[in-house]
């Protein structure tokens, strides 16, 4: 089995939700992979991958909404406000490394 490793950056404008598909599948293409397993994982400490289809934009508001309201932004409820509240608690509910297996036939018509 081959393997083959990539960085991909993305910028991101503090706390939120970034889509990275289209880097993702530009990558993948450029790879002419057809199918095989893909590990996406994330570097930084205070951050978290979500993977979300991403059809309707209610789905977004809902995951922002559930997140703040499970984990309020009231810094007198916490003692470790340093990175921000939402950030290491949320991430403890999120997952910071995923294992994907891709079959990509509808990528590569």
């Amino acid at each position: 089995m081959q393997q083959i490793f990539e960085e991909i950056k993305i910028n991101t404008e503090g706390q939120g939700f970034y889509n990275f598909t289209e880097n993702t599948l530009d990558w993948i293409n450029k790879q002419k992979i057809k199918n095989g397993i893909l590990n996406i994982n994330i570097l930084h400490t205070s951050a978290s991958l979500v993977i979300q289809e991403n059809a309707d934009p209610d789905v977004l508001y809902d995951l922002k909404n559930f997140f703040h309201k499970l984990v309020p932004m009231d810094q007198k409820l916490y003692k470790h406000t340093t990175e921000g509240v939402f950030i290491y608690l949320s991430i403890e509910l999120k997952t910071k490394l995923e294992l994907y297996l891709i079959t990509l036939l509808e990528i590569n018509k």
